[in-house]
């Protein structure tokens, strides 16, 4: 909790990850 800068942006990209994730799974 001292950087939350830093968590922040990694909770984004797991989220951004999980939609890409979910999306290539049909597309594919």
């Amino acid at each position: 909790m001292a950087l939350p800068t830093e968590k922040q942006p990694k909770k984004d990209n797991d989220q951004k990850n999980e939609s890409n994730r979910i999306f290539e799974c049909p597309f594919k």
